[in-house]
């Protein structure tokens, strides 16, 4: 069995597994909590009554893409990785999933997240709703503490979430 390596989001492929992505959060979407009830209104006894999901919209230099995190411990890494914080996220052993013909990454109990310090003087954001560049930072003058000097584009608008997809059946 060989490790998984590191890739882009934009070379994220739908129903892949072994994802291993480093991407910043930038923002949260959605939380939600799902309710483990049958028609009947039975709870399934091995599993939680509330299972409690989130989606965030994380990026790299190649594009962004919707994360889904399932579980408390998931939900409060992503959380602790939005800005203003100066750190981005190293997402070990995830899996994409199809939802509605869309790509989603999933961070669950399988998943492991790793906060990572940033290592970028400057972030510039690329974003073609506002048609300009805006920087992220934590200080007046434009730029985000870092260590090596190095600066980062983070692509948002090669949005991978927004691509569908369709199955095609083999004969």
């Amino acid at each position: 069995m060989s490790g998984a390596i590191d890739i882009k989001v934009a070379e994220v492929l739908p129903a892949q597994h072994q994802v291993n992505l480093r991407v910043k959060v930038m923002q949260q979407i959605m939380l939600g909590v799902i309710d483990d009830r049958d028609a009947n209104g039975d709870s399934n006894s091995n599993f939680q009554k509330n299972l409690k999901i989130a989606e965030f919209l994380v990026a790299d230099s190649s594009g962004c893409m919707i994360v889904k995190a399932v579980g408390d411990h998931q939900i409060h890494l992503l959380q602790s990785s939005l800005p203003p914080s100066s750190t981005t996220l190293a997402i070990h052993n995830a899996r994409v999933e199809m939802y509605r013909g869309f790509m989603r990454i999933v961070v669950d109990h399988i998943a492991k997240g790793e906060i990572i310090p940033l290592t970028f003087d400057d972030i510039v954001i690329r974003d073609s709703s506002s048609h300009n560049q805006q920087s992220n930072n934590n200080n007046s003058n434009g730029t985000m503490s870092g260590v090596n000097g190095k600066s980062i584009t983070l692509n948002l608008e090669n949005n991978m979430s927004l691509i569908e997809y369709q199955y095609v059946p083999t004969k």
